[in-house]
């Protein structure tokens, strides 16, 4: 059913426009119009991410309302069930809703931009974002994204001030070796 798109941790980050989350395009011998479903090539084209609850709500309504049971159904379809293509997708919906939104010039794949930034600002390690957004490794999500980074060397200080500060009845703290415990004052 279109409900099994949804896996055990919620809404897959993996469905695409009009896509199921465990699925992808092949193309058969590389001609064109003769794509056909099948299992991404790697499991990278397969991964979560995190997901508002009111995202998950939205969707479990949205299949609810609309998604057919069949086993081949997708999430987000197009006219009679059938696939909804990205470009009838950018011109039927994406760009009247920009265009209302007075997001002119605003892509799709700027909101990938977006959660990444708000993984971020929530606080998400670099290495969580990679795997979240399928980068290859966390140096990619740095030099992209380093930039959002900046600004919180005064919690930084302050969290190493507290590690180094010796409880005056406990003696040093444990985790500092044995051969740098008469340097702690």
């Amino acid at each position: 059913a279109g409900r099994r798109a949804r896996g055990a941790g919620g809404w897959g980050a993996g469905a695409g426009v009009g896509g199921q989350a465990d699925a992808g395009w092949g193309n058969e011998g590389g001609e064109r119009g003769n794509s056909e479903w099948g299992v991404t090539k790697t499991r990278a084209g397969r991964r979560t991410g995190p997901r508002p609850s009111e995202v998950v709500s939205a969707l479990d309504r949205n299949v609810a309302e609309f998604v057919d049971d069949k086993p081949t159904a997708l999430v987000f379809g197009g006219v009679d069930g059938g696939v909804l293509r990205a470009g009838s997708w950018r011109t039927r919906f994406w760009r009247p809703a920009i265009r209302a939104a007075s997001l002119e010039g605003v892509r799709i794949h700027d909101l990938r931009h977006t959660a990444v930034s708000l993984w971020i600002a929530a606080g998400a390690s670099p290495k969580q974002i990679a795997t979240w957004a399928g980068h290859t490794s966390v140096s990619v999500v740095l030099d992209r994204y380093g930039h959002l980074y900046e600004g919180n060397e005064g919690d930084v200080l302050a969290r190493l001030d507290s590690f180094l500060t010796v409880p005056a009845d406990d003696g040093p703290p444990r985790w500092i070796p044995r051969a740098f415990r008469g340097f702690v004052a």
